[in-house]
């Protein structure tokens, strides 16, 4: 997907096997920058690279891996295009449960607190906004804090997520300071599917 830790391991890869074929699975894919935060992983661009967390753009990513594996081996393509369409199934199974997660009842907020601002492409796909408690890369300062806990008052948040990779120190100060909990959700769980529909769940539980 084009970070700087992948590029610094490519190069590694490449001076290895010099006939090594480098697939961009990004390929199509307009990203959108980093929502305050920055990822250390973003390089000067400052694009959000959490593109796994729209199942339209995983699709996007399993068709230029399969076109690059046909490419590589030709002979063998019925066999990727077939592994392919069961992918996209299911991705379109995901996508279907999480939206009628979603939509099962009138939901009564759409904008839910985060430390780091993982899940923009997750939001967009299903009309939700991310507030990231990150700034910049850093834990907020006094004042971010104060804005914070009255966002989240005013709107009547009970929530804070929190990634697994992240503390949880400042998450917990505007949870302790609006009567909330703390609530861990997983942006790099290995299991694909799972990960996304407990993403929708912890979300469906807080905003109906």
């Amino acid at each position: 997907i084009g970070v700087p830790l992948e590029r610094a391991w490519l190069e590694r890869f490449t001076g290895a096997n010099a006939k090594m074929v480098v697939v961009d699975t990004a390929h199509g894919i307009d990203r959108m920058p980093m929502m305050k935060g920055t990822h250390e992983d973003v390089g000067k661009s400052g694009l959000d690279p959490h593109i796994w967390l729209s199942p339209v753009l995983v699709r996007i990513q399993a068709i230029n891996i399969r076109d690059a594996l046909i490419k590589a081996d030709p002979g063998n393509a019925t066999d990727y295009r077939q592994g392919y369409a069961r992918l996209a199934q299911t991705i379109d199974h995901v996508d279907g449960d999480i939206l009628q997660s979603l939509s099962a009842h009138p939901l009564r907020q759409t904008k839910f607190i985060v430390f780091h601002p993982a899940f923009g492409y997750f939001a967009a796909a299903y009309g939700l906004t991310q507030v990231p408690i990150e700034v910049e890369g850093k834990e907020p300062g006094p004042k971010q804090l104060a804005e914070l806990i009255d966002f989240a008052k005013k709107n009547e948040i009970k929530v804070v997520f929190i990634e697994p990779q992240f503390a949880r120190k400042a998450a917990k100060t505007i949870a302790d300071s609006i009567g909330g909990q703390v609530v861990t959700i997983d942006p790099l769980q290995e299991d694909w599917p799972a990960g996304m529909t407990a993403i929708a769940s912890a979300l469906q539980k807080t905003l109906q």
